[in-house]
């Protein structure tokens, strides 16, 4: 149990999860989970999430009339969340669900209860990528998320993004991504890698708990250097990581943060981009270098009031099943 005072972070990783994106299936069920009051989408069957309070439903709405009173921009679209994944990994199940309800996650489930944060992240395990991308000159591809959206001014990996109901596979959205932050695809319709990319290799799934939003893990390594990566519609600030991976370590252990929460978070990694490092690192430097990793975090998480645990699931311990 953690010390008197002190909060954990959990960072949980699922690295047998490894097939290609092609071949990982999108399957909705037509039912609904959400957190605020609005009316369910027609034809779909409303789940009944367990330890969702009125209050809670009430803060959501507040929330999110205030957030769009800071962002007009914001719509409240459809996102899908995670029912199940089966033992082989060739698919997923997915629940229809909606980004105010991933909006007022990401802000507000921090402040419960860990156990409490546990169940609600159960039924809103919103589906996202990303993708470690490595140019020629090994640097690793980082974006600053924009100011009046979740985790403002933070880093993380890039690109990244939300599946969405229309993907048939976890490769139309690692394309979708891709396409809209780089400013060119990764894979065709056969699934063969277009000329500027060397390489893909899934690295397996990625959840936190300050966020609670698993992530398949793909490592990018691109046929081009730094200087020919520009600035999209989607994303205007792109900073840099070293991929040596002793120079990596370091950076993540500076730049790691617990939390999307407070002042001092600006050009910190969100917390899930920590966690999708680590996966790389264990790719490229092994055990050893995955295990010293967790070492230097362990003791920079402990300065910041947290206890931090990895925790790696086989196809036994999943919670996803």
């Amino acid at each position: 149990m953690p010390k008197e005072g002190m909060k954990p972070h959990l960072i949980e990783f699922w690295p047998y999860l490894t097939e290609n994106p092609e071949r990982i299936r999108l399957e909705i069920d037509p039912t609904f989970v959400k957190v605020g009051s609005e009316e369910v989408p027609a034809g779909l069957e409303e789940v009944v999430v367990e330890g969702l309070t009125p209050a809670m439903r009430s803060d959501a709405d507040q929330l999110w009339s205030e957030g769009l009173l800071k962002n007009s921009k914001m719509t409240n679209g459809s996102k899908v969340v995670i029912k199940n994944i089966p033992e082989d990994g060739g698919s997923v199940r997915l629940h229809n669900s909606n980004y105010k309800s991933s909006f007022w996650l990401k802000k507000r489930a921090s402040e419960y209860p860990f156990e409490a944060q546990r169940e609600l992240a159960r039924y809103f395990a919103i589906l996202n990528i990303g993708m470690v991308s490595v140019t020629s000159d090994d640097l690793i591809l980082m974006q600053q998320r924009p100011d009046n959206v979740t985790a403002p001014l933070m880093l993380l990996t890039y690109p990244a993004g939300f599946a969405e109901k229309e993907h048939k596979t976890v490769a139309d959205t690692v394309n979708e991504e891709s396409d809209e932050e780089m400013g060119f695809p990764i894979l065709d319709a056969q699934g063969k890698l277009y000329s500027k990319i060397k390489s893909l290799t899934p690295l397996g799934l990625q959840r936190e708990s300050d966020e609670w939003t698993p992530s398949y893990v793909y490592t990018v390594k691109l046929n081009v250097p730094r200087s020919e990566i520009g600035k999209t519609e989607e994303v205007k600030n792109i900073v840099t990581l070293p991929a040596d991976p002793h120079c990596l370590i370091e950076a993540i252990v500076e730049k790691y943060s617990p939390t999307t929460k407070g002042d001092e978070v600006r050009n910190r990694l969100v917390p899930n981009a920590t966690g999708m490092l680590a996966l790389y690192i264990r790719s490229v430097a092994g055990e050893q270098g995955y295990v010293n990793l967790v070492d230097k975090l362990t003791e920079v998480s402990k300065k910041q009031g947290r206890t931090l645990e990895m925790r790696n699931y086989t196809v036994l311990t999943n919670p996803f099943r």
